[in-house]
């Protein structure tokens, strides 16, 4: 994510139109390679976070409505 939105804002700028070149022949690279392995990790930061939280609610270490 940090490799891909600085290149789509850059690129997009008309005062950068060799950096535009350049980054048109990068821009599957950042966008299919670097997007996809941020936006996995940030979907398997979730799911394990999920999984930790009820483990801790189905083994009692954590009950988030008792009064």
């Amino acid at each position: 994510l940090l490799g891909s939105a600085p290149s789509y804002l850059v690129g997009n700028l008309p005062a950068f139109s060799g950096v535009q070149a350049a980054l048109l022949r990068l821009h599957p690279i950042i966008s299919h390679t670097l997007a996809t392995a941020g936006a996995r990790g940030i979907l398997l930061g979730v799911a394990l976070g999920v999984i930790a939280t009820g483990a801790r609610i189905l083994l009692g270490a954590d009950r988030p409505y008792s009064g």
